[in-house]
């Protein structure tokens, strides 16, 4: 929350209503959800963004986002 509130704080106008997420902590599944019931927006794993899901599972796809961002 503190992220967003400073986001928010410092681009009044913005139309922030999705958050995608990767990482280890992506794979906690009550991690998650603290994290969905927190805050306001939509959560969305950063596989939605990868067009090489067919090659890959869920799993390798958020802990290797940036590897996968940097070969593209």
């Amino acid at each position: 929350m503190r992220v967003l509130n400073f986001y928010n704080f410092n681009n009044r106008n913005n139309t922030l209503e999705d958050l995608y997420y990767y990482g280890g902590g992506a794979l906690v599944e009550p991690l998650m959800n603290d994290i969905r019931d927190s805050i306001p927006l939509n959560l969305k794993s950063i596989s939605e963004l990868i067009p090489v899901k067919h090659k890959l599972t869920e799993e390798q796809i958020l802990i290797g986002a940036q590897a996968i961002g940097m070969t593209m």
